[in-house]
């Protein structure tokens, strides 16, 4: 492993405090000039009577934090897999879970896509040490992204949904100038995703033919007719392992429900598989309605 960088490499520092200074010896002679003169320092007495007026700066101040909120600019990424702009008859967006990585998570295509569709993998905005710190520094190592968490929730949506609409006017601005035409869309969630992409549909640009919520459950603070509405005619599929922890035998019903309340109607398909992207299954997705 490469040593830490030290900061301070290259730079001189003043002896510390209290330190015996070393070098040369000061010479020269004794300091003259004149003595100083003047009469005694006179004034009014100093009194312990408290002070009136505007309060000095510089003291405590006590009471309830104050919220602020500023947008900025600041660089994210997304990756590409597949073909050519060119030869792009279907453009699949893919939506990562939690604690993964855009480009990591474009490793479950790799030799399945086919010749004419494109992956497009925007990374989440906020990506953290998998491990907590260790004095080895071993906990560098892994990284992942979180989508969001629940605090300052309403920021953090509106940032994702700001930044997946930006990466997908760029993708669909490319692709129409290098094929004078538009792609059939799909976007693909996976676990935390599933709740993002429901709200990126409701309220974003995105206009998909079909979307895949896999293994994740549904936002509870979107509006559907909003999120009808940016379904349109879309195919939605929940797709799910028998043997995930999280979309159980049990809970799977209950989300299915959820959609029926919704009144979108789904296609449910599982797999032997866990919480996990079966390549399998993504092998026969990326060949539906081919």
């Amino acid at each position: 492993m490469t040593a830490p960088h030290n900061e301070n490499a290259g730079f001189s520092a003043a002896p510390e405090e209290g330190a015996p200074l070393t070098g040369a010896p000061l010479t020269g002679g004794p300091l003259t000039g004149a003595p100083l003169t003047g009469a005694p320092l006179t004034g009014e007495p100093l009194t312990g009577a408290p002070r009136t007026g505007a309060p000095r700066t510089g003291l405590p101040h006590t009471g309830v934090p104050v919220e602020h909120h500023l947008t900025t600019a600041r660089t994210a990424r997304y990756y590409t897999l597949g073909a050519p702009l060119a030869e792009t008859k279907r453009v699949w967006f893919v939506l990562h879970g939690y604690a993964q990585l855009a480009g990591r998570f474009l490793r479950h295509f790799n030799g399945i896509v086919p010749a004419d569709t494109l992956i497009v993998a925007p990374e989440a905005l906020s990506r953290f040490y998998l491990e907590l710190p260790r004095a080895d520094r071993k906990h560098m190592e892994r990284i992942g992204a979180a989508w969001m968490t629940r605090e300052d929730r309403d920021a953090d949506i509106s940032d994702t949904r700001a930044w997946l609409d930006s990466v997908y006017r760029t993708v669909m601005d490319d692709i129409a100038r290098a094929t004078d035409g538009l792609p059939e869309v799909t976007i693909m969630a996976f676990s935390q995703s599933v709740a993002i992409t429901m709200r990126w549909i409701a309220g974003g640009v995105a206009k998909p033919s079909r979307v895949i919520m896999w293994a994740g459950s549904l936002a509870t603070d979107v509006e559907p007719d909003a999120f009808r509405a940016g379904l349109g005619n879309a195919d939605v599929l929940l797709v799910a392992g028998e043997r995930d922890l999280f979309l159980t035998e049990k809970t799977r019903p209950l989300i299915r429900g959820q959609w029926d309340a919704l009144g979108i109607p789904v296609r449910e398909i599982l797999y032997d598989g866990v919480h996990e992207v079966d390549p399998v299954m993504l092998a026969e997705l990326l060949q539906l309605h081919r």
